[in-house]
Order: structure tokens, then C-alpha cells, then sequence
């Protein structure tokens, strides 16, 4: 969040400290009544992989897990699940392809745990992973499968699209 002038028109522009060093890439100006010099931008350190990986393949690469998925908080047939009463959030797979699929993966499996670490949300799940892993790697997913605690491995690949 930021204080700086962001002109209507300016978004992507540089978000530029005292030093004229790039901090950020403005992406959002709040234009409401009653709210006055309010604006976003995406950290530089969050770019700066984004900006690499175009400018060297010509596109994001991203690590590809084969997951289609909802939050646990958010689906309707939690009671299918088989769950333990104490897993409360997590991920729910709805589909798999790649990746998923030859590790074992299936549609209603909940994932809570990416190599140790826990996933409450499928933006903690993508997060994880673009942050932390990288194509070729192995990832050991924690899940929940008809009440019981499992994981898999899993090589994580390149997204074809």
C-alpha cells in the first residue's frame, strides 16, 4: 500500500523511492469519495521473477501441479469428505491431469500440507509454490483421503498453455 500520487493511466508504472530506485509496480489507485491518495503496487521482489522469466522465455514459467481445486472453507459437500472433525480448512481437489494424476491424486482428496508446510486456502497452495519450488522439483503433498492421512510425490512440471 502506498501514499504515493498514482495518476488515472499509470498503472504497471514504477513505484520509485527518494533514492530513484524501483520499489514496486503501481497496480490499483482507490478512486472513491472520501478516500484521497490511496494506492497499491506489487512489491519489486515479486516482479523481479515475473520480469526475468519473460524476458528470458518470453513467458511466466510456473511450477504445474495437475490440480483443480476449491477451498475446503468454501465447498458444499463437505460431508462427503470423510474428514476428521479437526481438519477444518485445506484444499479440496476436484480434478487432476499431469503431475496429480500419476502421483495418485483424486477428485475429493483435501490437501493440507505442501512439504511440511501447511495450506489453508488455494492461495496459500499457489503461493507455496511459485515462491518456494520450481519446475523438476519434487513435492510432497499431505492429503486426506476417506478420513485418512496420506501424502505422494510429485514432479512438478511446466503448464503447456
Amino acid at each position: 500500500q502506498t501514499d504515493a500520487a498514482i495518476n488515472h493511466g499509470s498503472s504497471g508504472g514504477a513505484l520509485v523511492n527518494l533514492e530513484g530506485k524501483v520499489i514496486g509496480i503501481n497496480s490499483l489507485k482507490v478512486a472513491q469519495y472520501g478516500v484521497e491518495g490511496l494506492g497499491f503496487a506489487i512489491p519489486v521482489n515479486t516482479a523481479k521473477p515475473v520480469i526475468e522469466s519473460l524476458v528470458e522465455h518470453g513467458k511466466v514459467l510456473r511450477p504445474y501441479m495437475g490440480v483443480y481445486m476449491n477451498d475446503l472453507e468454501w465447498y458444499e459437500e463437505r460431508d462427503e469428505l470423510d474428514l476428521p472433525a479437526r481438519v477444518k480448512v485445506g484444499v479440496v481437489i476436484m480434478d487432476t491431469a499431469g503431475p496429480a494424476k500419476e502421483a495418485g491424486l483424486k477428485k475429493g482428496d483435501v490437501i493440507v500440507a505442501l512439504d511440511g508446510q501447511e495450506v489453508d486456502s488455494t492461495l496459500a497452495l499457489r503461493k507455496y509454490l511459485y515462491e518456494h519450488k520450481q519446475i523438476g522439483e519434487t513435492l510432497i503433498v499431505t492429503y486426506y483421503r476417506n478420513g485418512e492421512k496420506q501424502e505422494a510425490a510429485l514432479i512438478l512440471a511446466e503448464t503447456d498453455d
